[in-house]
């Protein structure tokens, strides 16, 4: 068994299939359309060989994204994070999937740029989708927590006997940064 290895080695790829990752949608948000989203792709490699990548990116809505990119070679000493961001991708957000697929392949060595590789190596990677809160809610229902006031049905004579004319009050909180309508 060796510990390390250098020289110039020829072009290895492996495949990784079907990672999967389910979006949970809050309740009431079925309807939002997103109005800008980033998708970034964070490698971290202590391979001391340079690399490149392709994955593909499946909503379960239809939607599908390739991304390529390459992989700067780094050392256990000095691991080398590469990124790779797409800053379009509100159309393949919209409908938010419920199910995102990657599916893609990761090739260390060219056959001609010497490097090592040693037991310890590694080589990690993140994706993250991230969108602010800009978005648009078409028509929408959101259910929330109602306090009410019950009247004594034995006083309600007394009450539609004596009263020509009321007037409810009611305080409704929006902690959303968006308008709101509300229909009693």
């Amino acid at each position: 068994s060796f510990s390390s290895v250098e020289g110039i080695l020829a072009p290895t790829t492996a495949d990784f299939d079907n990672i999967q990752q389910e979006i949970d949608v809050p309740k009431g948000f079925d309807e939002v359309q997103l109005t800008s989203a980033v998708l970034m792709i964070e490698i971290e490699n202590t391979v001391n060989i340079p690399g490149t990548f392709s994955v593909s990116l499946d909503g379960d809505q239809g939607q599908h994204r390739l991304i390529s990119g390459s992989v700067d070679p780094g050392t256990p000493e000095s691991p080398k994070v590469s990124m790779v961001t797409d800053s379009n991708l509100s159309a393949f957000m919209n409908p938010i999937p419920d199910l995102l697929t990657v599916n893609g392949t990761a090739t260390f060595g060219d056959g001609i740029t010497a490097g090592s590789i040693n037991t310890n190596d590694f080589v990690t990677a993140t994706i993250i989708i991230s969108s602010p809160l800009e978005m648009v809610i078409y028509s929408s229902q959101f259910e929330g927590e109602w306090e009410s006031v019950e009247i004594d049905q034995s006083d309600i004579t007394k009450i539609t006997d004596n009263i020509n004319l009321a007037t409810f009050y009611t305080t409704i909180a929006n902690k959303l940064p968006v308008g709101l309508q509300a229909e009693f």
